[in-house]
């Protein structure tokens, strides 16, 4: 059993008898979870008065065995015999706070915690990250702090990270590191695509100093480029970076020298359904065996709770993939 409650200082008021059309959303590509939610109204009838009391800035937890959502409701849309609620976690203050940050020589993590100190974001489990950041931030949004900091590390490591809030405190935690379960086996409207518009074959590493022209490094993959063309991407670094030239290369090659695989996919409804979790799948029609990345995740509670997902994965079909012919320039 779900429910919903509305959270003040006069205490919790179970709002879920008043409720419909719930939906529960994240997404990989998004920071934070979304609520959505419609609340019957009649202002002529006490039995609704629960309704009136729900505004944009209200506080609401959405409960199953445990919390699984706790937020402020963005916009509120009043109608004649219902009102329509959208809430986001607490993921809102990081893109709503903006700061002035500078760092040396401190740990990407570190750093985060420090950040989320600032405007008073409590976190929960941070992944130990070694990539050192040395940078100054003005008027900078703390997500856009975070996001850079993680890209830094994607960039350094090839490791992607999945910012989460659970029990009301901000995570972070390697990108599909957690695998999930679900009864998947009345699947209907499966569909299935394969893109190369993202793939990348060579990378090309230059400085951010706009003064400088000069290549710092390249790497590229012939076998692909002799596939399907050449396809090229430069990556700028910051000056302090360039003794890591070859590892970011390396590292973006990898990730983007791939036919990327989408999967779009109804469950079972299961709370444990997130991005940036895994999940395995095996499905002989459309040739689906093996764990796959959740990109994003919609939950409907209406006549029995349902998950639609979104899964990504990568297809390894490039040929005779090595990271052969890599040309260092200094």
């Amino acid at each position: 059993m779900h429910r919903l409650l509305l959270i003040s200082d006069e205490g919790e008021k179970d709002i879920t008898r008043l409720s419909g059309n719930i939906t529960f959303s994240s997404s990989v590509d998004t920071l934070g979870m979304a609520l959505n939610f419609d609340l019957a109204r009649n202002h002529k009838d006490s039995n609704f008065l629960l309704t009136e009391e729900v505004n944009a800035g209200s506080f609401i937890s959405f409960l199953g065995e445990e919390e699984l959502f706790f937020g402020i409701v963005i916009d509120s849309d009043l109608g004649k015999f219902k009102r329509s609620i959208k809430c986001l976690d607490l993921s809102f203050y990081l893109n709503k706070n903006k700061l002035i940050k500078q760092f040396k020589n401190t740990g990407a993590d570190a750093a985060i915690k420090n950040v989320c100190s600032s405007i008073g974001v409590e976190v929960g489990v941070i992944a130990p990250m070694a990539t050192s950041i040395t940078k100054i931030y003005k008027n900078n949004t703390v997500a856009e702090i975070i996001l850079d900091i993680l890209k830094q590390v994607t960039e350094e490591t090839g490791k992607k990270y999945r910012m989460e809030v659970n029990s009301r405190k901000l995570d972070i935690k390697p990108e599909g590191y957690e695998k999930v379960k679900a009864r998947y086996d009345f699947q209907g409207n499966v569909t299935k695509s394969e893109s190369i518009a993202d793939m990348k074959n060579s990378i090309v590493v230059t400085s951010n100093n706009q003064d400088d022209t000069n290549t710092l490094a390249e790497k590229r993959d012939e076998s692909s480029i002799k596939r399907y063309g050449m396809l090229q991407e430069v990556i700028q670094v910051e000056p302090k970076d360039i003794s890591k030239v070859r590892n970011i290369a390396s590292k973006k090659l990898e990730e983007l020298n791939k036919i990327l695989s989408k999967v779009s996919i109804e469950v079972f409804g299961s709370d444990n359904l997130r991005a940036g979790r895994t999940l395995e799948v095996v499905n002989e029609e459309f040739g689906l065996k093996g764990e796959y990345l959740i990109r994003s995740c919609r939950h409907s509670y209406q006549k029995y709770h349902k998950t639609a997902l979104e899964l990504g994965g990568d297809l390894d079909e490039v040929s005779g993939f090595t990271f052969k012919d890599i040309e260092i320039k200094r």
